[in-house]
C-alpha cells in the first residue's frame, strides 16, 4: 500500500503532463494522473492500451500508478515492458526495483539497485544500498526481537494502528461507508479513514468515534500524552466540514490536539501551528516526558517525499523549534510513522532504507544530545516483504501493535500484536564528526566502516549532513574504525573495547581527513593534424618536484584532470608528460611554472600521427590495458581509474570470449591483516566496477594480495614504517590484470605482472 496520508511529492514531480496534441480520453487520464488520482488514470491507461496513443511514456505512467497504489505485480508487469527505454528515468528504474523487490526477485530487484546507482550516485537509497549488499543475510543473521500475532478486530478493509489508552485500543480503519455522502478517496480509489476504538477485554465491539472528531475525510494517525489527558491526530485540510486544497489541487493533512474528558470523549479541538495549507503535516509520536513531539511531513528544505522532523511542545502546547532529524533517518524516499518509546528508541517505516521490500520497521538509537545514534532493521517476523509499518511499543515495552499488507492478511491493511521476545542491544555507540583538517569544515558524505580483530567488515555507513556519524560496538572486542572521502587521505583509528568501563555507553572519536585542494592540473591532448581530442593516449604525468606518478591514459574527451592537495601559493609546479599511443609519434614535453593563485593549471599538448603505422593496424582490435592506482588507505576508485576501467569494459562487451584476472595490492604502511582487507576491497571496487556494465561478468576473477607482492624494494616489516618516497610506495597501490583468454583480439598489456610472484 502506498500510503496517501502524506501527499506525495513524488507524484507532484511526475504530474503536470501537457495535453497538448492529446485525445480527449489520454487528456483527461492525464488530468487524473496529474491530480494523484492514480486509480482512475491506471483504469484510463488500461483503457488506451493498444490505441494509437499507447507509448513508453503511458505505459511508465501507468506502471506509476500501480506502484503509488501498492500493487507491486502490476507495477512490475508495465515497468519491464519499457524499463530499457530510453524514457525511462532513474525514478522509474527505482521503483521497478522495489516492485521486484516486493514480489520477492530479490536479486532481479538488486541489479536495478545497482543501474540506479550509476544514474544517481549522489542519492541516499543508492548510498546505503551500496554500502549493504548483504541486506538480506544480515537481516536474517538479526534473529527475531518479536512475536507477531494478527489481532481479532481487524476487518476485509484497511485496518492499521494500536494506539492504547487506559482500557481501550484506538485504531484507524476505512471500514464504515456512510449513507449519502461521497466516501472514496481518489488516490487508489478506497474509503477514506475514520478513528475506531475497541475495549481489551475479550470479544468487545469496535465503535467509532463519534463525529465531532471523525470528518468526512481522513482521519488518524494519532498518540496521546504521556498523561493520557490530550490527544494528537492526523486529518485532512478542512475548515467547516469543507475541504481545503494546495495551488496544485492538493488536499494536505494537519496536525491537531483535543483534550480527553472523563468520558473518553474528544473537546476542545485545537489545529498545531506547524500546519500549513500548502503541505502535510502529521503521524505524531510525544516523548515520555512530554516535552518533544516527532511528526512526518513534505515540507520544503527536506530531503524527498515524507520527511520525518521533531519540535519543542510549549507551556501553551505550541511547536517550537522544529527541525529536520537529518539523513541519519531521512532519504529521498518516504521515511514515516515515528513512535518513540520509554527508553528512547525512535520506529520509524522507511522506503528508502535498504530493506525486505516496500515500507520496513527500522528503530534509531537515541544518543545523550538527543541527536540520531544509529538505524537498525528491525528484522522478521515485524517486516516482509510487502509494506510494514505503524509500529507502537506500549509503555510497559513488552508488546506492542504492527500493521501490514502481507499476504495471509483479512484485508488491504491489517494489524498486528507484537510481543517482546528479546530487547534490542546497541552494546556501546562509536560517534563522532568527521572534518577536514585544514578548514575544519564538516565533510558530510564520507565513508566510514568497522572492522573486527580479522579484518573483515561488520558495519558500514555515512557521514551525515553534519558531518556526524555512529557505529554500534559489542563490548570486550578489538575494531579498526577505517574513514574514507574522495579527495581526502583515509584515516584509521583502533578501538579497544576492552578498556571501556561497563557503565559507559558511548565513547565519542572524531576524524579530520587531510586534503583541501584549491589547486588543480588539467591537461589535453589533440591530433595535431585535425585539432581533435584523442583518445586512448597513454600519459605519464611525473612531477619532478615531488616524485610522484600518474599514469594514465585518456578518453573520448582527450583530457585529465587532477586535485593538487597539499599545494600552496608560491609553489612550484615542475612536470614532465610522457605521451604514447599507437598510430602517433611519442611525446615528451615539460611544463615549469609557479602556483600564482588559485584555479586550473592547463597543459596542452598534441601528438602526429605516423600513418604508416595506421595503416598496418588496419581494421583489427587492439586493448591496451593498464594498472590503475589507489591513494593511501584508500579503496575507492578515482576518476582516472574509473576511466581506464571503461576502456577494459567497452572491449569485453564487443568481445563475449575475453576473460581476465585482475589482482589488488597494497604499499607494506599498516599491518599484513589490514592490508590483505585492503587490497581485497580494491578488488572488490574494481571488479564490481566491470562486472557490473559486462555481459557474462564470470569472465573476471579477482584477488586481493595485501603487501606480499611489493614492485620494488619497499618493504616495512617489522616496524610497518619505512624511508621509501610517496612514488615508490604509490607503485605498490594498484590493481593490475593478466589476460586468461583473449579471444581474437592482440593484447598490449602495460599493467605490472605479480600473479606468478609467491
Amino acid at each position: 500500500m502506498r500510503l496517501p496520508y502524506i501527499a506525495a511529492v513524488a507524484g507532484l514531480l511526475l504530474a503536470n503532463i501537457s495535453s497538448f496534441g492529446q485525445s480527449g480520453a489520454m487528456s483527461k487520464a492525464n488530468g487524473f494522473y496529474n491530480k494523484l488520482d492514480y486509480f482512475e488514470a491506471s483504469q484510463m491507461y488500461i483503457d488506451l492500451l493498444g490505441s494509437g496513443e499507447d507509448d513508453s511514456k503511458m505505459k511508465l505512467r501507468l506502471a506509476d500508478c500501480f506502484y503509488q497504489i501498492g500493487d507491486s505485480e502490476n507495477a512490475e508487469k508495465y515497468y519491464s515492458k519499457v524499463i530499457e527505454e530510453p524514457e525511462a528515468k532513474s525514478d522509474d528504474i527505482y521503483q521497478y526495483s522495489q516492485s521486484l523487490k516486493e514480489n520477492g526477485k530479490y536479486d532481479k530487484s538488486d541489479t536495478y539497485m545497482d543501474k540506479f546507482t550509476l544514474m544517481e550516485g549522489d542519492d541516499a537509497r543508492a548510498d546505503l544500498f551500496q554500502l549493504n549488499k548483504s541486506y538480506l543475510e544480515d537481516i536474517e543473521n538479526l534473529g527475531p526481537f518479536y512475536e507477531v500475532s494478527a489481532a481479532k478486530f481487524n476487518s476485509a478493509d484497511k485496518d492499521f494502528g494500536g494506539y492504547v489508552l487506559n482500557d481501550k485500543i484506538y485504531f484507524v480503519s476505512n471500514r464504515r461507508n456512510r449513507m449519502m455522502v461521497s466516501r472514496s478517496h481518489n488516490w487508489d480509489g478506497s474509503e477514506y479513514l475514520d478513528i475506531y476504538c475497541i475495549d481489551k477485554q475479550e470479544g468487545s465491539e469496535v465503535k467509532r468515534l463519534r463525529r465531532s472528531t471523525n470528518s468526512k475525510f481522513h482521519e488518524g494517525p494519532l498518540c496521546f500524552s504521556p498523561d493520557g489527558q490530550r490527544v494528537y491526530f492526523t486529518r485532512n485540510n478542512i475548515l467547516k466540514g469543507k475541504s481545503r486544497r494546495d495551488e496544485d489541487g492538493i488536499q494536505n493533512l494537519k496536525l491537531y490536539t483535543a483534550f480527553i474528558d472523563g468520558d473518553g470523549k474528544l473537546t476542545e479541538e485545537l489545529e498545531l501551528n506547524i500546519n500549513s495549507n500548502d503541505y502535510s503535516v502529521g503521524h505524531p509520536t510525544i516523548s515520555s516526558d512530554g516535552k518533544t513531539i516527532y511528526f512526518v511531513s513534505n515540507m520544503p528544505g527536506g530531503f524527498g517525499g515524507a520527511d520525518i522532523y521533531k519540535g519543542e511542545i510549549d507551556s501553551n502546547g505550541d511547536i517550537q523549534h522544529v527541525r529536520n532529524l537529518g539523513s541519519s533517518i531521512n532519504t529521498e524516499g518516504q521515511e514515516m510513522f515515528p513512535w518513540i518509546d520509554n527508553d528512547q528508541n525512535l520506529y520509524f517505516s522507511s522506503d528508502g532504507h535498504v530493506g525486505l521490500g516496500g515500507l520496513d520497521v527500522f528503530v534509531a538509537s537515541l544518543l545523550s544530545n538527543g541527536e540520531i545514534g544509529f538505524v537498525l532493521n528491525a528484522g522478521t517476523p515485524v517486516n516482509s516483504k510487502k509494506d510494514d509499518f505503524g509500529f507502537i511499543i506500549s509503555q510497559s515495552q513488552n508488546s506492542g501493535y504492527l500493521s501490514s499488507n502481507r499476504k495471509g492478511g483479512k484485508g488491504d491493511d491489517d494489524i498486528y500484536l507484537v510481543k517482546v521476545i528479546r530487547d534490542f542491544d546497541f552494546g556501546v555507540i562509536l560517534n563522532g564528526t568527521i572534518a577536514d583538517s585544514d578548514s575544519k569544515e564538516i565533510l558530510p558524505g564520507a565513508i566510514i566502516r568497522l572492522l573486527d580483530a580479522n579484518g573483515s567488515i561488520v558495519f558500514s555507513t555515512i557521514s551525515d549532513e553534519n558531518g556526524n556519524y555512529a557505529i554500534p560496538l559489542n563490548r570486550d572486542e578489538e575494531y579498526v574504525v577505517s574513514v574514507e572521502k574522495i579527495g581526502y587521505t583515509a584515516s584509521n583509528k583502533d578501538i579497544s573495547m576492552n578498556e571501556i568501563p561497563s557503565d559507559v555507553n558511548e565513547i565519542k572519536k572524531d576524524f579530520v581527513l587531510d586534503g583541501s585542494a584549491e589547486f588543480s592540473l588539467q591537461t589535453m591532448v589533440t591530433n595535431a593534424k585535425t585539432g581533435e581530442p584523442l583518445e586512448g593516449v597513454r600519459m605519464v604525468i611525473i612531477n619532478n618536484v615531488t616524485g610522484d606518478v600518474v599514469d594514465y591514459t585518456t578518453s573520448s574527451t582527450g583530457d585529465y584532470s587532477k586535485e593538487l592537495y597539499n599545494t600552496k601559493l608560491s609553489d612550484k609546479l615542475n612536470y614532465t608528460l610522457e605521451l604514447s599511443k599507437e598510430g602517433f609519434r611519442p611525446t615528451t614535453l615539460n611544463y615549469d611554472s609557479e602556483f600564482t593563485k588559485s584555479g586550473v593549471y592547463s597543459i596542452y599538448a598534441q601528438m602526429n600521427p605516423l600513418e604508416v603505422v595506421l595503416s598496418e593496424l588496419g581494421t583489427e582490435t587492439m586493448l591496451e590495458i593498464n594498472a590503475i592506482y589507489f591513494d593511501l588507505n584508500s579503496s575507492l576508485l578515482s576518476t582516472e581509474a574509473k576511466q581506464k576501467l571503461d576502456v577494459i569494459v567497452k572491449v569485453m562487451n564487443a568481445n563475449p570470449e575475453l576473460e581476465i584476472e585482475l589482482g589488488s595490492h597494497t604499499d607494506c604502511r599498516q599491518t599484513r591483516k589490514y592490508n590483505l582487507w585492503l587490497s581485497q576491497k580494491r578488488a572488490d571496487n574494481s571488479a564490481n566496477y566491470i562486472m557490473k556494465r559486462i555481459s557474462k561478468p564470470e569472465r573476471i576473477t579477482f584477488r586481493g594480495y595485501g603487501e606480499s607482492r611489493l614492485l620494488n624494494d619497499c618493504e616495512c616489516e617489522p616496524i610497518d614504517d619505512s624511508n621509501c618516497p610517496e612514488v615508490s610506495h604509490r607503485e605498490n597501490r594498484r590493481t593490475e590484470f593478466r589476460v586468461l583468454n583473449p579471444g581474437s583480439l592482440r593484447i598490449k598489456n602495460n599493467s605490472p605482472n605479480s600473479f606468478g610472484l609467491k
